[in-house]
């Protein structure tokens, strides 16, 4: 059995995923469902 830690790597694909939801402004409205998705994914897979 694995004890759950918070890797440095997932901190990268958080701030990976910020970046691109904020900083894609031209893109934003059409990413937003993406990156929703990326995040709670994400969120989901930190928490198991």
């Amino acid at each position: 059995m694995r004890a759950h830690v918070h890797a440095p790597n997932d901190m990268k694909i958080e701030t990976y995923i910020s970046i691109f939801c904020t900083k894609n402004e031209k893109n934003r409205d059409i990413n937003r469902p993406l990156c929703e998705a990326l995040s709670l994914s994400l969120s989901l897979s930190l928490s198991l």
